[in-house]
């Protein structure tokens, strides 16, 4: 088992070092879904998956939905790391037609028990509001959300 996870990491980090460099790594992108369904708990592993599926989903907006329910999923995961780490991605995507998901799942996220996922959050929500009355932009806020 510790040698598959290295393995997975090795290849990932691979995956990641071709990405920054510029290489167009699209079609690595349902293996590395399939890979870190496999391993659900290994945190590194998810950061630099996240990374790859922020760049993916800015790349290719057809992918985005999928990024975002992949994130969406682990934003109801029972480690608050991992909770915390998928709100600070899907905050980091940018893509403007997916803001109505991430909102609510962010928004009903405000609630969680753990103090670190709550404090994610809300800096999202600080940074969403800011963000986008900064650019010229309307965002209504939820009641009770403000």
């Amino acid at each position: 088992r510790p040698e598959l996870v290295r393995a997975k990491r090795d290849a990932f980090a691979r995956l990641v070092r071709h990405m920054t460099s510029g290489v167009d790594m699209s079609a690595a992108f349902v293996p590395a879904m399939k890979c870190v369904a496999l391993s659900r708990q290994d945190l590194p592993l998810k950061k630099m998956h996240y990374l790859f599926l922020r760049s993916a989903a800015r790349a290719n907006p057809e992918t985005a939905l999928l990024v975002v329910q992949a994130m969406l999923n682990d934003c109801a995961d029972a480690d608050p790391a991992l909770r915390g780490l998928a709100v600070r991605s899907m905050a980091s995507l940018r893509v403007p037609d997916l803001l109505e998901n991430v909102i609510g799942a962010v928004g009903a996220g405000l609630r969680d028990a753990h103090p670190y996922v709550r404090e994610v959050r809300r800096l999202w929500w600080w940074w969403l509001g800011f963000g986008f009355r900064n650019k010229g932009l309307e965002v209504v806020f939820f009641e009770g959300f403000e």
